[in-house]
């Protein structure tokens, strides 16, 4: 299972993260080294629970103030942060002589945060009305390969400069100048070059 809270164990001093349910206690995904049980896992949800309810009991009416930001169990050894998030408590362990706790309590908000926070919507498809027609999109507008005027090419064989019908038959309409310039033998570069900047003059 990918878990975004798993960037968790990067934090300084972080030995395990959880997610437990609120409503059944159970231990919904957990990664690290530390071992704590099921029992400490339902524990932490059940005093993340409580704590909730008291700051909302005791909020006074005041907007946003019925939100609890996180909540600090310290022992000993570690730290133990909790977070609510989408129905759940993210409960991350931290070695206390490892960890800066104001750096950690921040990172591990931001994670929580960014988690829950919802996708970007998807764009609406356009569906056309009965006797709506829809702009062309910009696919539409590129002119499909039987649309472009065709450039006229050097014939392999020098023979063509005899009887240039058929070699005149390939030549699409074109200005007078590019036409000029198309219909001569290319006997070499440099006559080449001399006929494309005199058409460019003439521009």
């Amino acid at each position: 299972m990918s878990e975004p809270l798993a960037q968790a164990l990067r934090i300084s001093g972080a030995s395990m993260i959880m997610l437990t349910s609120i409503d059944t206690r159970t231990t919904v995904w957990s990664a690290g080294l530390a071992r704590v049980g099921a029992d400490v896992a339902a524990l932490g949800a059940a005093i993340t629970e409580a704590a909730a309810e008291m700051v909302r009991l005791t909020a006074g009416g005041s907007i946003g103030s019925g939100e609890m930001d996180d909540l600090l169990v310290t022992s000993p050894a570690n730290f133990h942060v909790l977070r609510v998030v989408d129905g759940q408590v993210a409960h991350l362990v931290l070695d206390r002589g490892a960890a800066n706790l104001a750096m950690a309590r921040r990172e591990f908000r931001q994670m929580v945060e960014t988690r829950s926070a919802p996708g970007p919507a998807p764009a609406p498809e356009q569906v056309a009305l009965e006797g709506e027609v829809l702009p062309a999109s910009p696919i539409d507008l590129v002119p499909a390969d039987a649309e472009l005027p065709r450039l006229p090419q050097r014939r392999a064989d020098a023979a063509w400069a005899d009887d240039p019908t058929d070699y005149q038959a390939t030549v699409p309409t074109l200005p007078d100048w590019l036409r000029a310039a198309a219909e001569g033998p290319f006997t070499d570069d440099s006559q080449t070059l001399d006929r494309v900047v005199g058409g460019l003059r003439r521009l």
